[in-house]
């Protein structure tokens, strides 16, 4: 319970930014996997870009649990948040094309599914990158609180 008590606003908002960070990596996994955008295969720059940016925010996050508030650790966020837009910027760049092809030229209900499943998942990635942005500005550990070791 001491454990939860010692939580601030940040440490929740890291949280999410994981768990959209990553679920965004899945749904993009899963864009490239649908019948329209499957011809242009994974962009290890989105992928890279995801990935470091889900291991930056949880090094900021464990860093901050263990080390306490740090200078250091610091940079995570803003290296997360800097990545994340890398990220899904790549990502949006990679399927403007088949995006306005599938709004004028194919427009039927298979490729309207794929364009739905590729706006969704950047959205996500989107999102995370919000969230990423709003946590650098909340302390993970509530220092306040008074931990009493039995």
């Amino acid at each position: 319970m001491e454990f939860i008590k010692k939580q601030s606003a940040g440490f929740y908002l890291s949280l999410l930014t994981i768990i959209l960070a990553t679920v965004g990596t899945i749904l993009y996994f899963g864009n490239c996997k649908t019948a329209y955008f499957s011809n242009l295969g994974i962009n290890t720059t989105v992928v890279i870009c995801l990935v470091i940016a889900i291991l930056c925010e949880i090094i900021f996050l464990v860093g901050n649990e263990i080390m306490g508030s740090q200078l250091v650790l610091d940079i995570f966020p803003i290296l997360a948040a800097v990545l994340l837009i890398i990220g899904t910027v790549t990502f949006i760049t990679t399927r403007v094309n088949g995006m306005a092809a599938i709004m004028t030229f194919t427009n039927n209900e298979s490729t309207m599914a794929d364009l739905n499943h590729t706006i969704i998942a950047i959205a996500i990635c989107f999102v995370a990158f919000l969230f990423s942005v709003v946590t650098s500005f909340f302390r993970i550990v509530n220092e306040d609180c008074i931990t009493i070791s039995a």
